[in-house]
């Protein structure tokens, strides 16, 4: 077992309202990480946070949305539009739309973006989660939600592609200010209760990109095989697991078999809301993929964890396997951060980063300072407000 880590604790932000949902990128090009936060309720904006290095970061607005809408949430930066700038794709949970902010590039990038919707007018009920990904393989970013308990559904959204030509009549304004034309959507899977990860990947290794989801009421944890016509063929749905209430993951090869497996957070809520189906048995896991999807074996990461949230992979400690980050949504006290170093032969042990910090939900781990040693981002909502950076020193001396 490796010396244990050292991580020195930094408030990124702590003036929120709701923060549901973070993510990183270098947004500004140049050659640091950003941070990107979107803040609910009265604020309903999102902000960037650009590094300046020295850990400091300085808020710029990016988008908001007045009242009536107040639930923006989790989000997904990718280049929709293909200008080599990385855009936002972001969820409106109260309004059931989901939506795209344009970089306008480096001159104008701290005002605020431009909006265009994919959708709108209550298509996706209770807008979730999304996820980016060219679905059709017809060369353009596509986006796929879930739905949350309000639509119990997971889409997908076409991207209508060559915005900026024969198609940019989708991104016009029409005659009424912020209305905009809609993507073609589609429906992946219905009647599933609380849908809420979805995350795109190539599960069964065929070329093209499957979703991986789960259903959190009914206790299921899901990928959905694309038909190769996504827009005219029904997708086939295959269940990786049943267990109470799974919330959030990520699709990895945790085992260098060159295929992809799945690392799980099951028991958000645990002690708040039963599931429909299941006994809740709060845990975190790995599924392994055993070949093309068809076939799962779940191996326990830590069990219990209680009010398990989301659940993240990277090598944090440079040992060349796959630890794992957790997150945990406590209503109070409890341990709401941990690391799960991987000892080989399914062997892990947990290291604890975040005590009684209130409904840790998101977490990311990336190298925010550019030293060569992944960091970890997390936010945390009622009770806490706030967004924390953990910067990665290394092995203890």
């Amino acid at each position: 077992m490796a010396a244990p880590l050292k991580f020195a604790e930094t408030l990124i932000t702590g003036d929120l309202q709701y923060p549901y949902g973070i993510n990183v990128a270098d947004l500004d090009g140049d050659g640091d990480i950003d941070v990107t936060v979107a803040d609910a309720r009265k604020v309903n904006s999102v902000f960037w946070f650009e590094n300046t290095g020295g850990e400091k970061f300085v808020r710029h607005l990016l988008h908001h949305q007045p009242a009536p809408a107040w639930k923006l949430e989790r989000h997904v930066i990718a280049d929709i539009n293909r200008d080599g700038l990385p855009d936002v794709a972001i969820v409106e949970n109260s309004t059931n739309d989901v939506r795209w902010l344009q970089n306008p590039g480096l001159k104008s990038i701290r005002e605020p973006w431009k909006p265009h919707f994919i959708t709108q007018s209550g298509r996706v009920p209770g807008a979730y989660d999304l996820d980016v990904g060219d679905i059709d393989n017809d060369g353009w970013p596509d986006v796929a939600t879930s739905s949350w308990r309000m639509g119990n559904m997971f889409m997908w959204h076409k991207n209508p592609g060559d915005l900026e030509g024969k198609n940019k009549d989708y991104f016009s304004t029409a005659s009424t200010a912020n209305k905009w034309a809609e993507w073609p959507t589609f429906t992946i899977a219905a009647d599933l209760a609380e849908t809420r990860f979805v995350k795109l990947f190539d599960i069964d290794g065929d070329g093209d990109l499957d979703v991986v989801g789960t259903a959190a009421r009914a206790g299921l944890v899901l990928w959905f095989e694309n038909p190769n016509r996504p827009t005219t063929l029904p997708w086939t749905q295959h269940v990786i697991d049943k267990i109470g209430r799974p919330s959030h993951g990520q699709v990895i090869d945790m085992d260098g078999d060159g295929d992809p497996d799945l690392v799980m957070a099951n028991g958000m809520a645990s002690d708040q809301v039963p599931s429909e189906v299941l006994p809740i048995a709060p845990k975190v896991a790995w599924y392994e993929n055993l070949g093309t999807g068809a076939a799962w074996k779940k191996h326990i990461i830590q069990d219990p964890f209680p009010a398990a949230f989301e659940a993240v992979v990277k090598d944090l400690d440079g040992d060349r396997d796959l630890d794992v980050v957790a997150t945990a949504w406590h209503k109070a006290d409890g341990l709401a951060l941990a690391w799960f170093e991987n000892l080989g032969g399914n062997r892990w042990t947990t290291h604890p980063i975040k005590q009684n910090w209130p409904r840790a939900v998101q977490v990311i781990v990336e190298d925010i300072d550019k030293d060569g040693r992944p960091d970890i981002i997390a936010s945390a909502e009622d009770g806490s407000m706030e967004v924390r950076w953990w910067r990665n020193e290394g092995p203890a001396r």
